[in-house]
């Protein structure tokens, strides 16, 4: 998304992407470093908080939706398996199907 796609507004419109892999020795050995040590470093940074920010969103989510995760848990638990409807049903309904 930063170095392929541009896709970031702290590096803007500059691409760093370094091609594809060659299939023996992979990019270190076959492509000149096109960044300075700078610019990863901000690319890091970039990656880095991007990470963190999905991390943060997906706890959020998983938080919010505690009480129907541990509703699913249990009744898998009870059953191995569960189709489509069953599920829409056992969310709709906040318990667990045993």
């Amino acid at each position: 998304m930063i170095t392929q796609w541009r896709m970031n507004e702290r590096i803007g419109v500059v691409n760093w992407h370094q091609g594809e892999n060659h299939p023996f020795w992979g990019r270190e050995m076959t492509e000149p470093k096109k960044t300075t040590e700078y610019a990863a470093q901000i690319i890091d940074e970039e990656i880095k908080a991007i990470i963190s920010r999905c991390e943060k969103i997906c706890l959020q989510r998983l938080s919010d939706h505690y009480s129907d995760l541990i509703c699913l848990a249990e009744s898998l638990l009870g059953h191995e398996s569960l189709d489509g409807r069953e599920v829409q049903q056992l969310l709709e309904k906040g318990k667990y199907i045993l």
